[in-house]
């Protein structure tokens, strides 16, 4: 028995040291697990920190484009130029928000609370980096950096620099094939394909009448894009199909006239409208009037036509009469929609543009934009209202032709013979017409039949190639708009006569004037063939019409991360 206590006793030593052994190789795995754990609690925070920086350098950034954005739209791309120093001092402040005292910030240089900003292009015209190809604009590009750090943990200090290219832009409006400030509709009765841009500021609903609609372009809405007709829609449809060649994007970005007043369809009017006599022409909104922008302004009244130059000249030369009333006259006629005898400024475009270079001597300058008033008296079941005639072939320059009144078409408009009925418009001039209402009366018009059936106004095929603004009588009330495919109103039967459009159509307001519903009458049309396309010229700034408003907006262009420079590491 004594043999064997030494054997215990080394057995249980070798179990003291296995046990100490253990424990030791558990405190080296307890001390390893500590430390990872240390060291990922570490790169959490650094992490955590370095997005918050990062955060915090975006929302420097996004100061510095708010304003610069205010200052573009209510005046100019070479405003934000002029002010470039004082954007650079627009860094995020503790009295804006307390986080912010937590916070450094620096620009490229590393000069403390200050953010880099610089223009790499100057403004010109060319393709806009945005997600949708092809689209063409006026631009600067200018290029933001902003850096900031902040305390990860005690002793160590996380920062990120971040810079922005930003175009700020400007879309000729004539650029969509089909742009409205407001909800747009398309509910056509036969097939039709848009190949151009289409953009709506409110809800896009495409739902076609047993036919089908399809989009090649891309098509955007500031609301929703819903194959389904409008809530306030009365009119019972069979449904169809709808086809998205290309992006069809909701909740997309508003497009916008550079105005200081909201964009209102009521308050958008003031596009045809003649300003108040205290509103500054220099005014964001006075720029955007086209009476502002006429060269030529003609007036009738009850004692008759009178014309002076725009306002590049605070309208101070008057023209003769004698010379006015070579290529406008009156006339009337029987609109079966509006139910009213229509008495009309009619403008012969062909005899204007006769008078061209007479004209010219009296103005200082090209009358490549008129505006018509047409101020007769008001009378019982009546309307005023602006006729353009003999307008096959426009002036050298082109023609933007603007009125607060309706303006109807007689007959093809810009349309060379060569190519009427087809989508070339190669040898066609900018043109424009802007006004409450735009109506087309077909080739084969006759104002005496304006009051007969409408299986006594047969149409004659027509090209229209223009740009168009215009007004619409919204949904609602009981009343469908029409949609867009009758954003030109018809007087005629055109049952198996084709209407060709090339161009771009624009809705911004109300008709105020033309205020009559679509569907209200009996026996006001039947609708054509329509064959409706863009017109490329309008991708060349060249070819855009005269006074064509411009949509503005910031486009981001590029995002990146930039190493933080030495100078603002602490």
């Amino acid at each position: 028995m004594r043999a064997a206590w030494p054997i215990v006793r080394a057995r249980r030593g070798y179990a003291l040291l296995l046990v100490l052994v253990f424990m030791g190789a558990s405190s080296l795995m307890l001390a390893g697990v500590m430390q990872w754990i240390s060291s990922r609690a570490r790169m959490t925070a650094r992490q955590q920190a370095f997005q918050r920086a990062a955060a915090a350098a975006e929302s420097a950034l996004h100061k510095v484009l708010a304003s610069m954005g205010a200052d573009f739209n209510a005046e100019d791309e070479a405003k934000v130029f002029s002010q470039v120093g004082q954007y650079a001092r627009l860094v995020p402040t503790k009295q804006e928000h307390p986080e912010w005292e937590r916070i450094s910030f620096f620009d490229l240089e590393g000069k403390a609370d200050r953010v880099s900003v610089s223009r790499v292009e100057t403004w010109r015209y060319g393709p806009l980096r945005q997600r949708y190809q092809g689209v063409n604009g006026y631009y600067a590009l200018y290029r933001l950096a902003a850096g900031a750090q902040m305390e990860a943990m005690p002793g160590t200090t996380v920062g990120a620099m971040v810079q922005y290219e930003v175009q700020l832009a400007e879309i000729p409006v004539f650029y969509y094939q089909f742009f409205s400030a407001m909800d747009l509709e398309f509910t056509p009765g036969s097939s039709m394909t848009f190949a151009g841009r289409i953009h709506a500021n409110g809800n896009l609903y495409a739902y076609p009448d047993g036919a089908s609609l399809t989009f090649r372009g891309d098509v955007s809405a500031g609301g929703r894009i819903l194959s389904e007709p409008n809530p306030e829609d009365p009119v019972t449809r069979a449904g169809g199909t709808v086809s998205f060649r290309a992006k069809a994007d909701e909740n997309a970005r508003h497009l916008k006239l550079p105005l200081e007043v909201a964009q209102q369809p009521s308050t958008l009017r003031a596009l045809i409208e003649p300003p108040p006599k205290n509103e500054k022409p220099t005014s964001p909104l006075g720029r955007q009037r086209f009476y502002n922008k006429a060269d030529l302004l003609i007036t009738l009244n009850s004692a008759g036509f009178s014309a002076t130059s725009g306002q590049y000249n605070n309208f101070t030369r008057s023209l003769p009469r004698s010379l006015i009333t070579n290529f406008v006259s009156t006339n009337v006629f029987f609109d079966k929609r509006e139910s009213r005898q229509v008495r009309v400024v009619d403008l012969d475009v062909a005899r204007f543009s006769s008078y061209a270079l007479l004209l010219r001597l009296y103005l200082g300058r090209e009358a490549r934009t008129v505006y018509v008033v047409n101020e007769l008296p008001a009378a019982p079941q009546t309307m005023n209202a602006v006729r353009l005639i003999n307008g096959e072939v426009l002036p050298s320059g082109g023609l933007t032709v603007a009125s607060p009144q309706p303006v109807y078409i007689r007959g093809h408009f810009n349309a060379p013979e060569t190519f009427r009925g087809t989508t070339n418009t190669t040898q066609c001039l900018p043109a424009a017409i802007v006004a409450d209402a735009v109506t087309v009366l077909s080739s084969s018009w006759n104002d005496q039949n304006s009051q007969a059936p409408v299986t006594s106004r047969r149409a004659g095929a027509t090209t229209v190639n223009a740009a168009i603004i215009t007004g619409i009588v919204p949904t609602g009330g009981g009343f469908y708009s029409g949609g867009a495919e009758n954003y030109l109103r018809l007087l005629e039967d055109w049952r198996n006569i084709t209407l060709t459009f090339n161009g771009s159509m624009a809705v911004f307001y109300p008709s105020m004037v033309a205020n009559s519903p679509w569907g209200a009458l009996d026996d006001v049309y039947y609708p054509p063939r329509r064959q409706f396309s863009p017109d490329g010229n309008y991708k060349d700034a060249a070819k855009l019409p005269a006074g064509t408003p411009m949509l503005r907006t910031v486009i981001l262009a590029d995002y990146r991360l930039l190493p933080v420079p030495e100078a603002a590491k602490k």
